[in-house]
């Protein structure tokens, strides 16, 4: 029966009902970022969202987080945390396969695992040092959730979920509308996706911020290590959201 009451629960860790949190609707606030800004879709199904054409905030993605990618987002190296998950997994695996070879595989992992904590705290440290009013990451695709989730800067937008598809008229429209909302100071393009990145450059241009580089995935010759990845994407931030 419809009691006309809003129930508003939060599972922020995961786990389903048994680890969910209840809050109350008349004193929460729900942050809903200019990402999840959608155009009703055309279609008898969508009739109860409203017209086609008319702008709504698509909730499931805001607030639950769902990537565009399918139910996981694939990129967790962009946590140094999730990283040093990655090292202690192939050393276990290693050791599983090799037993004579547990003491080098033990030390070099611990070598590592201390580089990747500075690492994460010098990330943590340079993205922090960034006024929290300026930051907001604008990419070529949705590529930086867990970078964003881990060091505390929001993904305002970017031009497609998916870099192998082209952007529309309205995503276009929607990603100027946030960058101009926000007052975003600039935009940041994958290296290896410059070719295809002609719309972020074009609406920089007319908004009149900067352009940037960030890394997803790919090496080049002048960021060819994790680590370094992890440092330039840093710097990169800081210059040019100062």
């Amino acid at each position: 029966m419809d009691e006309r009451r809003l129930y508003l629960y939060a599972d922020p860790h995961g786990g389903g009902e048994v680890r969910q949190e209840v809050y109350d609707p008349a004193s929460t606030v729900i942050e809903v970022p200019n990402k999840a800004l959608k155009q009703v879709p055309s279609g008898q199904g969508y009739r109860f969202l409203g017209r086609p054409g008319d702008k709504v905030y698509q909730l499931p993605q805001a607030v639950l987080g769902r990537h565009v990618h399918g139910e996981i987002d694939p990129h967790l190296w962009q946590d140094v945390g999730n990283a040093q998950s990655y090292v202690e997994l192939i050393r276990d695996t290693l050791i599983g396969v090799d037993p004579a070879g547990t003491v080098e595989y033990r030390r070099n992992t611990d070598t590592y695992l201390a580089e990747l904590s500075m690492l994460d705290a010098y990330v943590a440290e340079t993205i922090g040092s960034i006024a929290p009013a300026n930051r907001y990451l604008v990419t070529t695709h949705d590529a930086f959730g867990y970078l964003a989730h881990a060091y505390g800067i929001a993904v305002a937008g970017f031009v497609t979920p998916n870099p192998a598809t082209e952007p529309s008229l309205a995503d276009r429209v929607k990603l100027t509308e946030t960058i101009r909302n926000l007052r975003v100071r600039a935009v940041f393009l994958e290296p290896n996706l410059r070719a295809r990145s002609s719309t972020l450059v074009e609406l920089a241009r007319e908004q009149g911020v900067r352009v940037c580089s960030i890394y997803g995935d790919a090496f080049d010759k002048d960021v060819d290590t994790y680590v370094r990845m992890m440092r330039f994407n840093a710097d990169s931030l800081k210059e040019c959201l100062s």
